[in-house]
């Protein structure tokens, strides 16, 4: 996976290829946090929408078969 961060702390332009076991490394207020804030942040909120869709999606099965099968389920 590549991860690209623009503008956020003190990182400008980023970029990372994430294989395996990836270490971020440099200086002093270089913007290793940022970066990886930014990373977790995102990862945090897909995981977020897609569990969303998924308990929408199990909510709306549900709904209809209980429309259909006139039961209770």
């Amino acid at each position: 996976m590549k991860a690209i961060v623009k503008n956020v702390g003190g990182v400008t332009d980023a970029g990372i290829l994430i294989n395996g076991i990836t270490v971020l490394t440099g200086k002093n207020s270089s913007g290793k946090s940022s970066f990886c804030k930014a990373l977790y942040s995102s990862l945090f909120t897909i995981e977020n929408a897609y569990e969303s869709h998924i308990e929408d999606r199990t909510h709306y099965v549900y709904s209809e078969l209980t429309n259909v099968l006139g039961i209770l389920l």
